[in-house]
């Protein structure tokens, strides 16, 4: 187990006389704009490099006239990641940095980096309710020694002494310990934030050490799982006030934890309702064998399971193991979630699966009762549909366009890219955005138009001015809106636009527009507020907005705003007062979370896009895509079709005046 001083130990002997006899060197150092500085004050190195989570392979130092190393990398995007340096052919942690990734083995150590990004990170400390991280010795009499587990207990357990709580018992990975969830995983702020949403129901983590022999040897997993259903959950059975129940009991882990969380969850369905792994340790040779109790009835394990789920990332080596253990699950008719994200065998990948899969647990299984939503579903208005789904793969950026309540066009972006605003020409073809560039196609698919971004730009409005011009943001350094005419390709009107962060591409604007009167109405993501331009550039009015996602120019002058990571509609007048606004929780059953475009219909009702895509999975189900909502607040029409639409980023109702049907 890690003793909690080697950290200290580790740090005074990377750190040599030398070097404490120096100025002192501020290492790693982060710019707002994610760019990040190494150091090393080094005078008689000679070769000297970095490597770490955040880029493929390394990045060599210079030395200046003081004998001080640096080397600048970036932007980096917001996350925690692991680094190290190599001096002299030696693999050693940043001595300048006090933030170090330990575990059970010294191969593990590593310096911690985290890069900041505008809003809080699901992991980060926020002022919510906390619960508490504790730990215990216990005596394990099947493995005969004492060990140490660590649990969490959710806010208010203290509080109220009746309440037994669902139980998550929680593994981690090899040449980790069992503290590896709360420093790395910081799995406590993550369900504090998700428990303040109400996004998750309470109740209590296990974190068990993993190991029950020395790390290498062999029996590991007979010997833990001994340890776990024989010591460890009488032992929390008889200190916290958590169910006995098997339904109220979950096993998860990641990594070799992962392996031994579906091998023991799925031989102990008689403890455990909830199962799943993160980039789980499988080997596929051993799956007949390890799972045989699980195959030869697959109609009662079916019915026993609550939820049986399994993660990997791309990236990550043991993704063809896992593909293989889901495809060796559906050979064998067992009903499982197989998950693929973007990332490797990493910490940032588990921490997003266990915030994806939390809101999952203890809950009875809900379904999309879409007869009970207002209005008529997928009938209610002939519509184009433009969905971004964030972080998937490129064959899941789908525009569609439905009339009677059915598909009656698709189109699925071949080039790689979020698909933003979508609008329908008089003409019968598609204008749109596809973050590196925008596009026109007509109805057969045919592509009539193209304008790509510059290298290092991203775009995600593109709007018709007129039947020639089109309207695009060109996100980047520095960042430009453009008014080009299509039949030409040439820019007509170009407008630099002030950011907060120059780098901060994608986070700069979203969906900006034209007034009337020919001005640029300018929804300023990352500077938190609405502006409009004249067209040489002069500021006419701004509002501010936090994060604000899109703008546009009512008939009545007013300006209608949408946005935010909590999910908001406002209309302003031209003094800047609010007169009417939606936020998060104002429609009971229906909370917005980023809300990207935002329109007032011909009737006066204002169509809201619930855009959901940087939310859990587990959380798509349950949530409305479409809102069309009255000016007294009634909502007349709530979509929610996850089988046939994504998340929503750009609408455009064909029954609306003007618009071609």
């Amino acid at each position: 187990m890690t003793i909690l001083c080697f950290r200290i130990v580790l740090l005074s002997l990377a750190v040599s006389a030398a070097w404490s006899q120096q100025p002192p060197v501020r290492s790693p150092e982060v710019t707002p704009g994610g760019m990040v500085t190494f150091r090393l004050n080094a005078p008689k190195a000679t070769d000297v490099t970095v490597s770490g989570e955040f880029m493929k392979g390394t990045k060599a130092f210079q030395k200046d006239e003081n004998g001080v190393w640096s080397v600048t990398v970036g932007p980096i995007a917001p996350e925690i990641y692991y680094y190290n340096y190599t001096i002299d052919g030696v693999r050693t942690i940043d001595p300048h940095n006090p933030d170090v990734k330990t575990g059970s083995t010294p191969s593990t150590i590593s310096s911690i980096l985290e890069v900041k990004g505008s809003s809080a990170a699901i992991y980060d400390g926020q002022s919510v309710p906390h619960g508490e991280i504790r730990t215990n010795w216990y005596e394990s009499k099947s493995l005969k020694t004492l060990r140490r587990l660590t649990v969490y207990t959710p806010p208010g357990y203290d509080a109220d002494t009746q309440v037994r709580y669902p139980v998550l018992y929680l593994f981690h990975g090899a040449n980790a310990d069992e503290t590896a969830w709360t420093r790395l995983g910081h799995v406590n702020l993550i369900l504090d934030n998700l428990l303040a949403s109400r996004r998750a129901k309470p109740f209590v983590v296990v974190m068990p050490f993993g190991y029950g022999v020395p790390p290498g040897t062999q029996g590991n997993d007979v010997a833990f799982s001994r340890d776990l259903t024989e010591d460890v959950i009488p032992f929390v059975q008889s200190r916290y006030r958590v169910s006995t129940d098997r339904a109220q009991r979950a096993i998860f882990g990641l990594s070799m934890g992962g392996g031994q969380s579906l091998s023991i969850g799925l031989s102990h369905l008689d403890l455990f309702s909830y199962i799943g792994g993160f980039s789980s340790g499988l080997r596929p040779a051993d799956f007949a064998k390890t799972f045989a109790s699980v195959v030869s009835n697959p109609q009662a394990i079916n019915e026993q399971l609550k939820l049986l789920w399994i993660g990997c990332g791309n990236d990550d080596g043991a993704m063809a193991n896992n593909r293989a253990f889901s495809e060796f699950l559906k050979e064998h008719k067992i009903k499982h979630t197989f998950r693929e994200s973007e990332g490797a065998h990493t910490w940032m990948v588990w921490r997003r699966y266990l915030h994806e899969v939390a809101p999952m647990l203890f809950q009875e299984a809900q379904t999309a009762d879409l007869e009970h939503l207002p209005g008529n579903g997928l009938t209610q208005h002939p519509f184009l549909y433009c969905g971004e789904w964030q972080n998937r793969s490129t064959s899941q950026q789908v525009m569609q366009i439905v009339r009677g309540g059915k598909v009656v066009w698709s189109y699925t972006n071949p080039l790689k890219g979020e698909l933003g605003d979508c609008s329908l020409l008089a003409n019968g073809n598609i204008l749109f955005s596809r973050q590196f560039g925008a596009s026109e196609i007509t109805p057969d698919h045919k592509v009539v138009w193209n304008y790509d971004g510059p290298p290092g730009t991203e775009i995600h409005t593109t709007w018709p001015v007129d039947q020639d011009r089109v309207l695009i943001m060109q996100n980047g350094n520095p960042a430009k809106a453009l008014v080009i005419r299509k039949s030409s390709n040439q820019i007509e009107k170009e407008l630099v636009l002030p950011t907060r962060v120059p780098t901060g591409t994608h986070g700069q604007f979203r969906h900006i527009r034209m007034t009337p009167a020919g001005n640029f109405l300018v929804a300023h993501l990352d500077l938190g507020k609405v502006v409009e331009y004249s067209p040489d550039g002069k500021e006419l009015w701004s509002v501010a907005a936090p994060s604000a996602w899109a703008a546009v120019r009512l008939k009545n002058g007013n300006t209608l705003i949408s946005g935010n990571q909590r999910g908001w509609v406002r209309e302003v007048n031209p003094k800047g007062e609010t007169v009417w606004e939606i936020n998060k929780d104002d429609l009971p059953g229906m909370p917005l979370y980023t809300v990207q475009e935002v329109s007032r219909l011909a009737n006066g009702n204002t169509l809201i896009n619930n855009w959901a895509g940087s939310a859990p999975q587990s959380e798509w189900p349950y949530t409305v895509q479409l809102i069309e909502i009255t000016p007294d607040k009634k909502v007349v029409w709530a979509l929610r079709d996850w089988n046939t639409l994504g998340p929503a980023s750009s609408t455009q109702l064909l029954d609306e005046p003007g618009v071609k049907r």
